[in-house]
């Protein structure tokens, strides 16, 4: 019961008061929320949450937080005048639809990647076996060959990667089994990707995605299949300041890998925060991109490289 000394009552209008002048949140739990109190009525009517679960008090006070960041961050309108590079995909996306493509492949996803300025390898679309060994040749590490199919989009689910190759006969076989892997399955066989080894690092994925409620959002995951396993994935709409990416990175266990990699010293995160600006600048408000997909983007001592690129147009 309440009385003068104890006035329940008082203590929560004087609570919603102080909420009103400081212009700031105030989060009340109490084990009898539930329960019908006249100091309990005057906090919601004071507009005080209260909450019977502290595990959804503190979510509820997480999303105050990221609700306070999201409102410092630039505003739609001024998102929205942000310049579209659709200009620099528009010859791929035509290419690929006179062909009936809704999926760029991978060689034209990487020369827009290298049209934006964005990291890829030096590399070769190789049409024939020669092509392949000649560039090989002139490699001073091993290379990587990737099956080339317009039909086939998960080169792993066929065997389509072959890596460490170093010498001629080496790549001619590769290159020989990607071709008959694509025909087994009837698919239509444009080729390799031929691509050095990739030096030592950290891999992550970085992507953009268009959402049904309108505009791109780009994310920031773990790379490889550890998208898919750890389900660790942070969201921004785009395009991102380097403050956003930096978030980004902190928010995901791949941000911990980053600052303490195995065997090698922790990289520089600046070309990776570049890499996530391009990118989300580039589609930010685009009509032509419904999906891009990188990963992995391999995080290593020298800077950052792409090594797997996928561009899924709008229909």
């Amino acid at each position: 019961m309440e009385t003068g000394a104890n006035n329940y009552r008082d203590v929560a209008l004087a609570l919603g008061e102080l909420q009103s002048e400081a212009r700031k949140p105030v989060l009340l739990h109490s084990i009898y929320a539930r329960q019908r109190r006249e100091a309990f009525e005057a906090l919601r009517d004071a507009g005080v949450p209260l909450f019977s679960s502290l595990e959804i008090a503190a979510r509820a006070f997480r999303a105050l937080v990221e609700h306070g960041k999201n409102r410092s961050r630039r505003p739609l309108a001024e998102l929205e005048k942000t310049e579209c590079r659709d200009g620099v995909l528009a010859p791929y996306a035509s290419r690929a639809r006179e062909e009936g493509r809704a999926v760029l492949l991978e060689p034209e996803a990487w020369a827009w990647l290298r049209d934006l300025g964005l990291p890829v390898p030096p590399h070769c679309w190789a049409r024939t076996a020669e092509e392949a060994i000649a560039f090989a040749t002139a490699s001073t590490t091993p290379v990587a060959l990737k099956l080339v199919s317009a039909a086939i989009l998960h080169k792993s689910d066929v065997d389509g990667v072959r890596l460490g190759l170093d010498d001629a006969s080496a790549v001619r076989s590769a290159f020989e089994a990607l071709q008959e892997a694509a025909e087994e399955r009837g698919a239509d066989f444009r080729g390799a990707l031929v691509v050095p080894m990739a030096g030592p690092g950290v891999d992550v994925a970085v992507g953009v995605a268009r959402s049904d409620l309108g505009g791109h959002f780009l994310l920031f995951a773990a790379g490889g299949t550890g998208i898919e396993a750890l389900d660790d994935v942070a969201v921004r709409p785009a395009p991102v300041s380097e403050t956003d990416a930096a978030e980004m990175v902190e928010e995901t266990l791949s941000g911990r890998l980053l600052r303490n990699p195995r065997s090698i010293a922790p990289p520089p995160l600046r070309p990776l925060y570049d890499l996530m600006m391009g990118l989300s600048r580039a589609l930010a408000g685009s009509t032509l991109a419904s999906a891009v997909d990188l990963n992995p983007v391999r995080v290593g001592e020298d800077g950052v490289a792409v090594l797997d690129a996928r561009v899924i147009l709008t229909s």
